[in-house]
């Protein structure tokens, strides 16, 4: 344990990520709290409604951010560490404006296809005014996802994780309880969640525009670099734009799939086991907010054996911070479930299923961290795409005879299948220093 905390970059780590811990605990608690009150006051039906709602949200939302949020992360990074500040600017700007005019091209497509989702994919109309007015928050949340992306690059892991993590839920808190006085029961989650993402996006550009004022009056005449072409930095976002695709479609297609072969319903209470399930990984991420940068800055700086040493260090603090939230879950699993409400009791196998995937990827969830940080964007994609694939696979055949059970079964097949595969390249192909 001593070696562990004479390793200066894992001291930085642990000094970073327990800022983002707490975010990030904040964030699981303001998104359990949203999750039960919508469940409790407006039912499992609403809820489902909400996460139908959230997905395409959430996969406009990754297309319009085009990978910016993470590449942006990698630059700002490295050129902080040559002091050109300049050059951070115009990547902000540039990708911040690149960003909002595919947004507004993918908000057109929308408005007009909202009536088709809503009715002839999930089966729910009250869905298509809710997709007509899904703009509005496709804006604020690119905006959200590159700010934070510019503040992880400057190694601000607490402020990343308040946007990416507790604001996302903390904005919403505040205002569902007078529009669930207000607007249907629908519209409530909808409408807050909605209201919570212009309000994150007003404040971190606030926030951005303060630092990027900071550095350019606190750090002048720095030694000039080149800049890096706008053209490679969009190159590198298309990458990481098809992994975070992956990403997102593997995070997302339970979920979608469930409302198309199921109910609302049933959609909401698969919502809430992985609402609870997602507790157990709270640290994996709270670590990555600072760990991407470290592992890209040892990798330009050559120091692959540093570098390997590194993120097992990370690995185990990730896996053993989040075993007692494991053991808790499986232990009193229904006991969770019904505070959200009696209609959710029968997750109870969903949830347990779920949290052995997260556990897992506590264990070995860094991996694909550090293969988007080092130039092994292509890797990391094919990886992820298999993951996909097995998972729409999976939830189309399982889907159909066990509902939200076979869900949570493809689910933690297909990312299990992810995070081994990611496990046994970076050992076997890519960290190979010590074996030279």
């Amino acid at each position: 344990m001593k070696a562990f905390f004479e390793d200066r970059h894992f001291r930085e780590v642990v000094k970073g990520a327990s800022g983002a811990f707490i975010y990030k605990f904040l964030g699981m608690v303001a998104g359990y709290a949203f999750t039960f009150v919508v469940g409790r006051y407006l039912g499992a039906g609403s809820l489902g409604v909400f996460t139908l709602f959230l997905s395409v949200l959430s996969i406009a939302g990754m297309i319009g951010k085009y990978g910016f949020d993470a590449s942006i992360a990698r630059y700002v990074a490295n050129l902080m560490q040559q002091r050109n500040t300049e050059s951070i600017r115009k990547i902000y700007k540039k990708s911040m404006r690149f960003s909002l005019l595919l947004t507004l091209a993918i908000s057109v497509i929308m408005m007009v296809c909202a009536r088709w989702m809503a009715e002839e994919v999930f089966h729910v109309s009250e869905l298509t005014w809710y997709y007509r007015i899904l703009p509005a928050g496709l804006f604020a949340f690119v905006i959200v996802a590159i700010n934070g992306g510019f503040l992880r690059g400057l190694k601000k892991a607490a402020q990343h994780s308040f946007f990416q993590n507790f604001a996302r839920f903390l904005f919403p808190m505040l205002y569902i309880f007078p529009l669930i006085y207000l607007v249907s029961a629908v519209g409530a989650p909808i409408y807050a969640y909605v209201l919570g993402l212009l309000t994150a996006a007003t404040i971190s550009t606030r926030m951005v525009l303060r630092h990027l004022r900071y550095q350019k009056s606190e750090l002048p005449g720095t030694a000039k670099t080149e800049d890096p072409p706008f053209r490679e930095v969009v190159g590198v976002s298309s990458a990481l734009l098809l992994t975070t695709s992956f990403t997102f479609l593997l995070w997302w297609t339970d979920s979608i799939m469930l409302g198309i072969f199921k109910t609302e319903t049933d959609v909401g209470v698969y919502n809430a086991a992985l609402k609870i399930s997602n507790i157990v990984s709270i640290t994996l991420v709270a670590v990555t907010s600072i760990t991407g940068p470290k592992f890209s800055e040892m990798f330009y700086s050559n120091d692959r054996l540093q570098l390997k040493r590194f993120m097992w260090k990370v690995s185990g603090l990730s896996f053993f911070t989040s075993l007692p939230a494991a053991i808790i879950i499986f232990l009193v699993p229904g006991y969770l479930l019904g505070w959200v409400g009696d209609d959710f009791v029968h997750g109870t196998t969903p949830l347990i299923i779920l949290t052995i995937n997260q556990l897992v990827h506590a264990l070995a969830g860094v991996n694909g961290l550090l293969l988007e940080m080092t130039n092994q964007e292509k890797v990391a994609r094919n990886i992820l795409f298999v993951s996909v694939v097995l998972n729409v696979v999976l939830n189309y055949i399982w889907i159909p005879e066990y509902g939200i059970t076979g869900a949570a079964l493809a689910t933690t097949v297909s990312m299990s299948s992810r995070n081994v595969i990611s496990v046994l390249y970076v050992n076997q192909f890519f960290l190979r220093s010590d074996r030279r």
